[in-house]
């Protein structure tokens, strides 16, 4: 294992994953399988700012410029966690697996507790309170997100764990 994590290497893993096929599911285009995105529909910024929905599906060309912009963000990563925050949670340890030669000690371990929290906090959604402060430690090192901007992607991404943690008031939750 090296002393220091070799960035060029972690990159090259990443890029590698990138250029997998989209595996379609039979809810595609809307849900699909890919180490990058777990949507065939997708948002991609435009040089004047604003969004545009693009069909990773069925149009070749917005499948190239998604995979060009996720390129893009992996090779302006300063470290192996910010592009671990890129995948799609099932992928995290293939990522892992590939990439663990080229992590020093210090991230290996760091991505593997996370992806293992992560985990437990899926499986076993009723123990959500007693991982809750190491997952904020994680993502306040390693993500650099602050409480409040914490408890906002947690109502976004997880509205049902946001509930058990008294985020927001259970009422309040889009119906499932």
């Amino acid at each position: 294992m090296p002393r220091e994590t070799d960035l060029l290497r972690v990159k090259l893993v990443a890029h590698t994953l990138l250029d997998v096929q989209i595996q379609e599911t039979a809810l595609s285009p809307v849900i699909v399988s890919h180490p990058f995105t777990n949507s065939g529909i997708s948002a991609l910024r435009n040089e004047d700012g604003s969004l545009s929905m693009v069909d990773l599906i069925n149009n070749s060309d917005d499948c190239t410029r998604w995979r060009r912009k996720v390129g893009e963000q992996i090779d302006s990563a300063e470290n192996a966690h910010q592009i671990f925050v890129l995948l799609n949670p099932p992928y995290y340890l293939t990522f892992i697996k590939f990439a663990a030669s080229a992590l020093s000690e210090k991230d290996l371990g760091q991505l593997l507790s996370i992806q293992d929290l992560l985990q437990a906090l899926q499986w076993e959604p009723d123990r959500v309170s007693a991982f809750w402060p190491d997952l904020c430690d994680a993502c306040r090192t390693l993500y650099r997100l602050s409480g409040e901007q914490l408890d906002i992607y947690v109502r976004l991404t997880q509205p049902a764990y946001a509930a058990d943690l008294h985020l927001v008031e259970p009422d309040t939750l889009p119906p499932s």
